[in-house]
């Protein structure tokens, strides 16, 4: 406990904190999946009726990429990263992904539905 707060003002501030982060979980949350359902409306028309699948394990993989890169010290733009993760996806479930494929659905990550 910091000795500039008294210990009511810091269980209270505590509290505070644990309301603020539970928000935003919930948000982080809802975010993700709206990008999972807006993501694999493009990805089926690539992959029809792997949608969801690969939306999911691509957000995944996002997501273990910026935090390995972060915890190593190793900055790489995010859009390289969501890149990265994609070919991973699509290498991993022997999907076909070229150029124009991948580009179609990089722009189509531009282009998500937000649910706040």
């Amino acid at each position: 406990m910091s000795p500039c707060y008294r210990e009511s003002e810091w269980n209270s501030f505590a509290r505070a904190s644990q309301r603020a982060t539970a928000c935003l979980h919930r948000r982080l949350r809802s975010y993700l999946a709206s990008q999972s359902s807006s993501s694999a409306l493009a990805i089926n028309q690539k992959f029809p009726g792997m949608g969801a699948a690969v939306s999911s394990q691509w957000r995944a993989k996002e997501l273990e990429y910026t935090w390995l890169r972060s915890s190593m010290g190793r900055y790489e733009d995010f859009w390289k990263v969501t890149e990265s993760a994609l070919i991973f996806t699509c290498h991993d479930m022997r999907l076909r992904c070229d150029a124009v494929t991948r580009a179609h659905l990089m722009e189509s990550y531009l282009h998500l539905d937000l649910l706040f």
